[in-house]
């Protein structure tokens, strides 16, 4: 998350975007960027900093918001792929499922973590260390599962940005916003955790970490998705 008073923008930061890459590009011009903590976490949803604004009597509609999505499906495997490299937020996840089995059992793993906090911190974590930093990786646990609709969308199904770019053209819908809040164009930096294979294999990697039932799981699992930033479905691309 970014925010720009004087260049008048809010950047909403879904993970696995890109979001990392154009946070770094965005921080010259920003006076807030977001922490691992409260108030001004990295991955506030559009609706929490409506409200957020509002407390402060700050004018949300006067910034031009924006935000990139990406394919759900080859974003959860970006996610997949980070925590099986390094076990990069050092969750106590299991790291020898394959892809499919990861979608199908995680989900009830990470929720038993964060329905039991206290028992998660008391296992996993150090005395004496930082609670914000805990509540950081529960957040984070929680994000997880969530569609991207979720940062972009409020309650009601109405959009709260004004442009949404794609992962899949980053550099060149960033060019526009650039151009949009009044900045030079600037090269993104890709800092690429997760060690993606380059972009004209993932569709065929994705494809071959399917199981024959993991398709129509998926379709459901992001279906706002598919209807609200115009990607196919699964079934449809794996046919």
């Amino acid at each position: 998350m970014r925010i720009s008073h004087k260049y008048k923008f809010i950047f909403i930061a879904i993970p696995r975007t890109g979001s990392f890459a154009v946070r770094e590009a965005l921080s010259p011009f920003s006076q807030i960027r977001g922490t691992a903590d409260n108030p001004f976490y990295y991955h506030m949803t559009a609706a929490e900093l409506k409200t957020l604004f509002a407390r402060r009597g700050w004018d949300f509609g006067a910034y031009f918001k924006f935000s990139f999505v990406r394919n759900p499906w080859t974003r959860l495997l970006s996610q997949y792929r980070v925590i099986q490299k390094k076990n990069y937020w050092k969750f106590p996840v299991r790291q020898d499922y394959g892809f499919s089995e990861w979608c199908f059992k995680s989900p009830g793993e990470y929720r038993r973590l964060v329905c039991s906090p206290a028992v998660f911190f008391n296992r996993h974590f150090r005395r004496g260390t930082d609670r914000g930093h805990y509540e950081s990786q529960i957040r984070h646990l929680e994000n997880l599962w969530k569609d991207q609709t979720h940062w972009v969308f409020d309650q009601n199904g109405q959009s709260l940005v004004d442009y949404t770019g794609r992962y899949e053209n980053l550099q060149e819908d960033f060019d526009q916003v650039c151009r949009r809040i009044g900045v030079s164009p600037r090269r993104l930096e890709h800092f690429d955790i997760a060690g993606e294979v380059p972009s004209a294999g993932r569709d065929l990697e994705f494809h071959q970490s399917f199981n024959e039932d993991l398709p129509a799981h998926l379709d459901l699992l992001f279906k706002r998705d598919m209807e609200n930033f115009g990607y196919s479905p699964v079934l449809q691309r794996h046919s």
